[in-house]
């Protein structure tokens, strides 16, 4: 790693996760689209003032973290290329020379499931500029909460990294777009992005029951089955009750039906067909898991009924 002497476009650590096509807010196309000036990114005012403060707060955060950590950082903001690769370049926020660690500083209201995934590709690639071994992402939330998350050097990360690197680099001085097909190829091979697609309970997996479990099921499909009924029944009582507006309550019996009116959802796709300019991705939140149980049980004689569906969101 060396200082760099003559300004260029290439590949960096905060723009390494749309060069490997893993990015919410942009494709490896749209970034190629930006690098070579035929696309101009247009920020929002709020976008324009995260980044403004993001930069206020840097040495903020920093020295937080040396007098809560009790490290010496040093801050060095000349950009370096890679010896081997002179389009790789990048300006560390941070670095801890005695225990070498990389520092990465964040202003930020995200969880730090989200910070990891995130800014995970951003410093392993300033391991990899660095030939450090460990990295710390270090965060103020909301404006007062300072944690961090160490990261380790990945190499299986890293060697996918830099392959696809080197392949957008060649598409820079080429002037070819990237074909995101190549670049997708690459990426599968890293296990943090596989790791992260398989991590959904029970997707593909095959149950070995026990009898008393299949028993269990049987009664748990006879208990369903009797509150459909019941269901049913409440539905009739509702609905002899539904065109019974007001309210009546006596010694033992209260009884209300009242409308009320609540505030009308906004029409996303009506917002993102009048505004066509805005990226709603970066908008749009994680995704959620959520459990889903489903029985189904065939009887003689009876039509094959899927009963049931429940679902619980795992918090």
């Amino acid at each position: 790693m060396k200082p760099q002497l003559t300004s260029k476009v290439g590949v960096s650590s905060s723009k390494i996760d749309a060069i490997l096509n893993k990015s919410k807010y942009r494709s490896v196309l749209e970034q190629y689209l930006l690098d070579t000036k035929q696309i101009k990114e247009e920020l929002s005012d709020v976008s324009m003032q995260k980044v403004e403060m993001g930069k206020v707060m840097e040495p903020i955060i920093k020295d937080l973290v040396e007098k809560n950590l009790g490290v010496k950082l040093t801050v060095d903001k000349t950009r370096f290329e890679h010896d081997q690769h002179d389009s790789f370049t990048i300006e560390f926020d941070a670095l801890d020379l005695t225990h070498q660690v990389v520092y990465e500083f964040k202003n930020t209201e995200k969880d730090e499931k989200h910070i990891r995934k995130t800014y995970y590709p951003q410093v392993q690639f300033a391991m990899y500029m660095s030939n450090f071994h460990h990295a710390r992402i270090c965060y103020l939330r909301n404006g007062w909460e300072l944690g961090y998350i160490n990261v380790k050097r990945d190499e299986n990360f890293i060697k996918h990294m830099v392959e696809a690197g080197v392949y957008y680099a060649n598409c820079l001085k080429t002037k070819t777009q990237p074909d995101p097909a190549v670049i997708d190829a690459i990426a599968s091979n890293i296990d943090f992005y596989r790791g992260e697609e398989n991590t959904l309970k029970g997707v593909g997996v095959n149950l070995d029951l026990s009898i008393e479990d299949i028993e269990k099921l049987y009664e748990w499909n006879d208990i369903k089955q009797q509150i459909a009924k019941l269901e049913v029944q409440e539905g009739a009582y509702r609905s002899h009750f539904s065109e019974k507006y007001g309210k009546y309550t006596d010694n033992t019996v209260s009884f209300s039906n009242i409308e009320i009116e609540k505030e009308g959802a906004y029409d996303l796709n009506a917002l993102i067909k009048d505004n066509p300019n805005i990226d709603f991705r970066k908008y749009k939140r994680d995704n959620n898991k959520f459990s889903r149980q489903q029985l189904r049980v065939k009887k003689p004689k009876e039509a094959s009924v899927i009963l049931e569906t429940n679902t619980e969101d795992l918090v």
